[in-house]
C-alpha cells in the first residue's frame, strides 16, 4: 500500500509538472513586471553585510521584462532594471587601520539592460541563464566624519573630515543566473530569480575634498592610497535580482 501511494505520488507529480511546461508552450509570449526594488526596500537591511549600520532604499521603480519561450527548453528575453536611490551609513575608514569615521553614502545606482538566454532543463521551470549586460554608471557621494581627533589617509593622520564624490564607469559584461520562472494555465507568470554579471565595473573620477581641516593639505601621495583602498570596497554591486509578476500569451 505504502508503495502504490509513493508511486500515486510521483505519477501526480509528473502529470503536473508536464502542465506547468505545456503552459509555457501554449503561451510563450511573456511580459512581466519587476518588483524587486520593493523587495530590496523592505529587506535591505536584511540583505546588508552585518558591518552596516543602515541602508535605506529612497527610491525605486518597478522594471519590466519581455520575452519569448523558444520550446520547453529555451527562452530569450530583455529586461529593464531601474535605478535605485540608495543611503548607506556606517563606520568606515580610508585604510586597513580601523574604522576611524562614519559615512553616510548616497548612491544612485545605473540602470541595467540585460539580454538573457535561459535554459530549463526541467519542466517545473527551474532554469539556468547566460546573460549579455549594459551595466550603467553609479554615482557615489560620502559624507566621511571622524571619529577621534584626526583621522587615517594613506600613511598619515590628519585632523580634518572627508567628502568623497565618485562614479563606477559604465560596462558591457557577460553575466550568469538561476531562477525559476512559473506559467499557470490562465496566462498568469512569476518568476523569481537572480542574474550576475562575471565582473562588477571599476570606479572613476574619485574626487576628494577636505572638510573641517585644520591639519594643512593632505599629502597627494596619501590621497592616492586611499582612493586605491576605497576602489577596493565594494559598496554595490549590479546584480539584477528579478521578482517578477505578468502574463503569458498565446502566439
Amino acid at each position: 500500500m505504502k508503495t502504490n501511494y509513493c508511486l500515486s505520488i510521483l505519477i501526480n507529480s509528473l502529470l503536473v509538472s508536464n502542465l506547468f511546461a505545456q503552459s509555457r508552450v501554449d503561451r510563450p509570449i511573456q511580459l512581466q513586471v519587476n518588483f524587486s526594488g520593493a523587495f530590496i526596500k523592505f529587506a535591505a537591511n536584511g540583505l546588508a553585510d552585518p558591518s552596516v549600520d543602515d541602508v535605506k532604499v529612497n527610491s525605486w521603480k518597478q522594471g519590466i521584462s519581455i520575452g519569448y519561450h523558444l520550446n520547453r527548453y529555451l527562452y530569450l528575453g530583455y529586461s529593464i532594471t531601474p535605478s535605485l536611490d540608495l543611503t548607506l551609513k556606517e563606520k568606515w575608514g580610508f585604510t586597513g587601520l580601523g574604522q576611524d569615521g562614519n559615512i553616510v553614502l548616497d548612491h544612485q545606482t545605473g540602470t541595467i539592460y540585460n539580454l538573457e538566454t535561459r535554459i530549463t532543463p526541467f519542466k517545473i521551470g527551474l532554469y539556468a541563464s547566460a546573460a549579455y549586460a549594459n551595466l550603467g554608471k553609479t554615482n557615489y557621494s560620502m559624507k566621511f566624519r571622524r571619529l577621534f581627533e584626526t583621522m587615517n589617509i594613506g600613511d598619515d593622520s590628519y585632523a580634518t573630515d572627508l567628502d568623497v564624490d565618485w562614479k563606477s564607469e559604465s560596462l558591457n559584461q557577460f553575466g550568469l543566473g538561476l531562477g525559476y520562472n512559473h506559467v499557470f494555465k490562465s496566462g498568469l507568470s512569476f518568476n523569481p530569480g537572480i542574474s550576475v554579471p562575471l565582473k562588477f565595473p571599476d570606479n572613476e573620477s574619485v574626487d576628494f575634498m577636505a572638510v573641517n581641516n585644520t591639519g594643512g593639505n593632505i599629502l597627494t601621495s596619501d590621497l592616492q592610497h586611499a582612493e586605491e583602498f576605497l576602489n577596493e570596497e565594494m559598496f554595490y554591486g549590479p546584480i539584477v535580482l528579478y521578482l517578477n509578476i505578468g502574463y503569458n500569451l498565446k502566439f
